[in-house]
């Protein structure tokens, strides 16, 4: 039988090369500046000192020795290692530069066919199963099936849209486009780290709160910035200050972090680990990154549910909330980019009749992995 051919489409600019990094470098030698990435807030002039960064973008020698970005070589190589993928590489360069920029990715990657190398302006417009890239204006308009973020500097502060941080993360998430398939069930035994993905107002959180009464679930203690709310007990989550997180995610004690309505989220492993040690599956409401890196972490021990409830439903949910206005705007704005995070889903759990029921479901499942 034959395997039904995977297209997936990556950037190069900041995804493969290491294009403002390496811009950067230079434009502080020759400005004696101290520039770094956090510098960087969009791709377009914005009349700050970290503009002087696109003069390197008119000079074709920036092009010829353009530093790949680490582990990007060996990226590919596992990208292309199966024979159902057609990866393809499509950049955005200016004519004169052309050449040299194709001549530099045949270079690094022999493992690709020199017509899969893509010179496309509008990379939104490109046709693939899955497209990686850093712009947000190329996601947001993306017509690929799953277009996925890779966080940079500059758009750490979109939420809602699918978006990895790492290599590892984007590989995970193509072998669970595979996997989902040609398999619908939960293919682990052992306890799992259950992600409960879905917009706000869908009822994951309640989910996840009615499956902890039971001796088969346990929901970790996350970590996050936002403040606690009223009547919220202390130990919902670690609430910590900005700069603890900060401190935290720099010295590597996450396993994953996410950013919404301005506030950031963290799960640490240990926390997963220690509910497993007792036998139990762990179950956390998370956005659909978080889910992702849990997938990277512990492959065939992560699950990830979509938590299903009608539209109408969930923006009534939402305006219901004690939050500010801002957060209930970014909330519902986020809604079309949530629901269509369905498709990355191990399964679809429909929260529109009642609560019991899809906890049953969920409970029922688990019972029969």
């Amino acid at each position: 039988m034959q395997t039904e051919l995977l297209t997936i489409a990556i950037d190069y600019d900041d995804v493969l090369g290491n294009c403002n990094g390496y811009a950067l470098r230079i434009t502080n030698e020759k400005h004696n500046l101290n520039l770094t990435m956090e510098d960087i807030v969009s791709w377009g002039e914005l009349g700050t000192e970290a503009d002087k960064r696109l003069e390197c973008f008119k000079d074709v020698e920036f092009f010829e020795n353009q530093p790949l970005l680490r582990g990007a070589k060996d990226f590919i190589r596992e990208l292309t290692s199966k024979p159902n993928r057609d990866v393809l590489i499509v950049t955005a360069v200016e004519a004169p530069f052309m050449q040299a920029r194709a001549a530099r990715i045949l270079g690094e990657f022999p493992e690709l066919k020199p017509e899969n190398i893509i010179m496309a302006t509008r990379k939104e417009k490109i046709r693939a199963d899955i497209l990686l890239d850093d712009n947000p204006h190329n996601i947001l308009k993306s017509i690929a099936k799953h277009p996925v973020l890779f966080r940079r500097p500059w758009n750490e502060s979109l939420t809602g849209m699918l978006s990895i941080n790492n290599y590892s993360e984007f590989l995970a998430l193509v072998d669970r486009v595979e996997r989902n398939k040609h398999s619908s069930g939960l293919i682990s035994r052992e306890p799992l780290a259950i992600c409960l993905v879905g917009p706000s107002g869908s009822g994951k959180t309640s989910i996840a709160n009615e499956l902890a009464k039971s001796p088969l679930f346990a929901i970790p203690r996350s970590c996050t910035t936002r403040p606690r709310r009223d009547n919220e007990p202390e130990t919902a989550y670690y609430f910590l200050s900005d700069q603890e997180f900060i401190t935290e995610k720099r010295n590597g004690c996450f396993l994953e972090t996410t950013s919404y309505a301005g506030k950031n989220y963290g799960m640490k492993s240990d926390e997963i680990e220690r509910i497993w040690k007792e036998g139990r599956n762990a179950v956390m409401p998370i956005d659909i990154c978080g889910a992702n890196a849990m997938h990277a972490a512990f492959s065939n021990r992560a699950v990830t549910l979509f938590i299903y409830r009608n539209r109408d439903t969930v923006i009534a949910d939402i305006l219901e909330r004690t939050t500010s206005n801002d957060d209930k705007l970014q909330r519902i704005l986020s809604l079309e980019h949530e629901y269509a995070n369905q498709g990355m889903c191990d399964r679809v759990i429909l929260n529109d009749k009642s609560l019991e029921d899809a906890v049953q479901t969920i409970i029922s499942m688990v019972s029969e992995s």
